[in-house]
């Protein structure tokens, strides 16, 4: 009998031990899609920067040729 409480105890420790690593598998998935968002929402304002960047070169260009 002491086998088959053994059996179990080891059976109930084993799913705690698994849904632990599940929560931290969904935890580590959620932050890699937050990083994802943040990684493509910074390379948006770094070329809308290279854009105003262009655009004030040009205008400067502008101003001293005139």
């Amino acid at each position: 009998m002491t086998c088959v409480l053994q059996m179990e105890t080891l059976r109930q420790r084993l799913k705690e031990k698994d849904d632990t690593i599940e929560k931290q598998l969904q935890t580590v998935k959620s932050a890699q899609q937050e990083k994802k968002t943040s990684d493509s929402r910074f390379h948006e304002v770094t070329e809308h920067m290279k854009v105003k960047e262009r655009k004030i070169c040009v205008l400067q260009r502008k101003v001293c040729l005139a």
